[in-house]
C-alpha cells in the first residue's frame, strides 16, 4: 500500500490465529496448520500483486498520450511478425481495439498451452498478458507455478485460477493475467530460454511439464511484436 499510494500505515507487530469462536489458537497444533498458514501467505501475496496490477493498468492509461508522441514504430519488423498472430478486432469498441494472439496458442480453453498476448487501442499496444492452460483427466487445483529455466528457478503465483470440466471426464484449469513489472524477469527468461519446464503445484499433487521450443519462440515473438509496435517492456 505504501509503494502504491505513498501512504504509511501502522506496521504490524504480531500475527495471531483465531478460531470461529474468537479463541486464539496461534500456539496450538491442529490439523493442516501449515497448510492454513501457507494459504494466508499466498493471499497476502495475491493482494499485493492485485494492487500492483491496478496501479500498472492506471499508469498505462495516464501515459498513453505521451507514448503516442514518443513511440518508435518498427514497421518492417511488424510486417515480418504479424503473420505469426491471429488479429481480432473488437467490433464494440470505438477506439479500434484489436487483440494479437499467437497462432500457436490454443483457440479454446480445453487444451494445454502457455503464451503471451496483448491488445492495441488505435494502434498503440497495451495490456500485455500472460496465460497458462492445464488440460488433464485429473483435477490439480494448482495455485503456484514453479519454473526451471536454463538452470534458474522462478515462481509465479496467479491472482486467480479458473477451473472447468467437460465431456469425457476431462478438466481444465487456467489463469490469464496482466503482466506487471515484477513478472518481467520471468517473461524475459521464458522468451530467451534454451530449455524450460514448469511445475504446477496443486492442493495435494503436482505436475511437471516441458515448455517446448515452439512455445518459447511464441513468447519471444509476442514480446518482439509488442515492442516493435511501440509497447514499453
Amino acid at each position: 500500500m505504501y509503494t502504491t499510494n505513498e501512504t504509511m500505515f501502522p506496521t504490524p507487530k504480531g500475527f495471531r490465529i483465531y478460531d470461529e469462536n474468537d479463541n486464539e489458537i496461534s500456539s496450538i497444533d491442529f490439523a493442516n496448520k501449515e497448510l492454513r498458514k501457507k494459504e494466508i501467505l499466498e493471499r497476502v501475496i495475491q493482494v499485493t500483486q492485485s494492487i500492483q496490477q491496478r496501479s500498472a493498468e492506471e499508469k498505462i492509461v495516464e501515459d498513453q498520450d505521451s507514448i503516442v508522441k514518443t513511440v518508435y514504430i518498427d514497421s518492417t519488423k511488424i510486417k515480418k511478425l504479424e503473420k505469426y498472430f491471429r488479429i481480432n478486432s473488437d467490433e464494440f469498441s470505438n477506439k479500434k481495439k484489436k487483440w494479437y494472439k499467437p497462432k500457436l496458442a490454443p483457440v479454446y480453453t480445453n487444451a494445454n498451452g502457455i503464451y503471451c498476448y496483448f491488445q492495441t487501442e488505435n494502434g498503440i499496444p497495451s495490456n500485455l498478458r500472460f496465460r497458462l492452460q492445464y488440460y488433464s483427466e485429473d483435477w490439480l487445483f494448482f495455485s503456484l507455478v514453479k519454473f526451471s529455466i536454463d538452470g534458474n528457478a522462478y515462481e509465479y503465483i496467479p491472482l486467480k485460477t479458473e477451473r472447468d470440466s467437460g465431456y469425457g471426464g476431462y478438466i481444465w484449469e487456467w489463469f490469464d493475467e496482466f503482466v506487471t513489472d515484477s513478472d518481467k524477469e520471468l517473461i524475459n527468461a521464458l522468451a530467451n530460454a534454451k530449455s524450460a519446464k514448469m511445475k504446477l503445484i496443486g492442493r495435494q499433487y503436482y505436475d511437471v511439464r516441458i515448455i517446448n521450443q515452439r512455445q518459447i519462440n511464441s513468447i519471444k515473438q509476442t514480446l518482439e511484436l509488442y515492442k516493435a509496435m511501440g509497447g514499453q517492456f
